[in-house]
């Protein structure tokens, strides 16, 4: 009975042994520019990089590629030179042809290999925003990457190939053997960051949206947007994390990078409140974790990137994304004739805000004013307005070149003062958008469909019926519509 129980007890224990085993060796230890076969058909290529030894010589980023029955799909292009390479490590892996490469984003050691794999008879595939970034910005950034002794030498002998396949939020590629979804989650390291998810194998390649070690570009980047997008990944049925830069890790790499975004907003946005300036924020960083983890502190630039994203240094990506707003020809100044403003009227803010707008221009004077005889008093030598705009204001402020209104309609507000005059008028007609377009919507199903009675009908047992609506054709007819004619007029 004892040998029994001693058998049982060797048994129990060689299980556990083998199952740490297994579990590391999920994790494998990778030599730069090695390949492995990670499962059955997808390979992993690790592209030499460092952030502690410089003498490593960079080489660009890792590259998936996924066997399916009748081609091969890549993820991320690479520069020139290593996409050559990957296409050498295919060719050893496979005589199937490359079909699909996918750019997890639009920066050249994902993308500018694009034209390599071209040449190779594959089809380029990216995120609508990927794809615009380098119809618009490629070109010039591309040739840029190429130019004078310390530009690659294999950009400047290829060409830039735009993305030829384009999607929106989710692309499947299956085949009944495999399966890949790319996938868009959000604005992260860019703001055309693509996945690409292997439900099979439970395997997610995220680019530069989470790499392993400190090789955060932060550029382009949203952090707090960073940090849901993280949180959407973290939804999937992860086993292994492919980065885009550094080894293959575990899930929890996601929480990981979410952490380090989380953690260096808190550090950053409480260094802004103690009223700190950003060296000594940068010097302040605590992170004893991320060391441990990366070898490095937090790089300053991140720092630095978040530092201007808090205190409004940076266009919110939203406003263009869901409002279409777009930095205008403002004069600036690099504008002949330009003047540094010293002094803006506001209307009276909290004292936490015009901390803000302090911390943003030093140099101007804000006046915070309640009414509008506050404000043309104040305008008399002030350079802009903002929240008033009268006859009398224009009259009073010689030296006006900007007014801002809080509203959107601006009939009322231009008098024949303004209009003779160089006063810059703007107003809040692109944010009012989507509630304009929500509270039409509503009329139009108040109006036509009854929509209004439902819930009373509902609350009272009666259900909801839909009004009897008369067809009628309106070719040949005349139709009066009959509105307001703007927003707010």
């Amino acid at each position: 009975m004892r040998s029994s129980l001693r058998a049982i007890i060797l048994t129990v224990v060689c299980c556990l042994d083998s199952g740490v085993t297994r579990a590391a060796d999920e994790l494998p230890q990778m030599k730069f520019n090695e390949v492995k076969e990670v499962a059955p058909g997808v390979f992993f290529r690790y592209s030499a990089i460092s952030a502690t030894d410089k003498n490593v010589v960079f080489g660009g980023s890792n590259n998936i590629w996924v066997v399916f029955e009748d081609y091969v799909v890549v993820i991320d292009a690479n520069f020139p030179k290593e996409a050559s390479d990957v296409i050498e490590a295919i060719k050893k892996t496979t005589d199937k042809p490359i079909r699909y490469v996918l750019d997890t984003h639009h920066h050249g050691d994902h993308s500018y290999g694009n034209a390599v794999f071209g040449q190779a008879g594959a089809s380029i595939v990216a995120q609508a925003n990927c794809a615009r970034l380098l119809r618009i910005d490629g070109p010039k950034e591309f040739k840029e990457a190429g130019r004078g002794p310390a530009g690659r030498k294999d950009v400047a002998g290829s060409t830039l190939k735009v993305p030829n396949v384009v999607f929106d939020d989710k692309l499947v590629l299956d085949d009944g053997k495999e399966r890949v979804e790319f996938l868009f989650l959000g604005h992260a390291h860019t703001s055309g960051d693509a996945f690409a998810y292997l439900p099979k194998h439970k395997f997610l390649c995220t680019g530069d949206a989470c790499v392993n070690g400190a090789f955060n570009f932060m550029g382009h980047s949203d952090s707090a947007s960073w940090i849901r997008v993280l949180d959407r990944a973290q939804q999937l049925d992860v086993k292994l994390v492919l980065p885009g830069h550094g080894p293959i890790a575990g899930k929890d790499l996601l929480e990981k990078q979410k952490r380090y975004f989380v953690e260096l907003r808190q550090q950053v946005r409480k260094g802004i409140q103690a009223d700190k300036n950003l060296d000594d924020i940068i010097a302040g960083i605590d992170m004893p974790w991320y060391k441990e983890w990366t070898g490095v502190t937090p790089a300053g630039d991140n720092v630095k990137h978040v530092y201007n994203e808090l205190t409004g240094r940076i266009t919110p990506w939203d406003l263009t994304e869901y409002y279409g707003v777009t930095e205008g020809p403002s004069p600036t100044k690099d504008t002949p004739g330009w003047t540094e403003p010293k002094r803006i009227v506001v209307p009276n803010l909290m004292p936490a805000r015009l901390a803000e707008l302090k911390r943003v221009a030093p140099k101007v004077e804000f006046v915070p004013v309640k009414t509008v005889e506050d404000a043309v008093k104040a305008a008399e030598d002030a350079e802009a307005v903002v929240g008033f705009c009268t006859a009398e204001i224009v009259k009073a402020g010689k030296n006006l070149r900007w007014i801002q209104v809080s509203h959107v309609g601006v009939d009322k507000n231009l008098s024949p003062e303004l209009i003779a005059s160089n006063i810059v008028l703007t107003n809040t007609q692109r944010l009012s958008g989507p509630n304009v377009a929500d509270q039409a919507f509503a009329l139009l199903l108040a109006l036509t469909r009854g929509v209004r009675e439902l819930v009373p009908e509902a609350v009272n047992g009666a259900g909801w019926h839909k009004p009897a609506a008369t067809l009628q054709e309106l070719n040949g007819k005349s139709m009066l519509v009959v509105g307001l004619g703007g927003i707010g007029t």
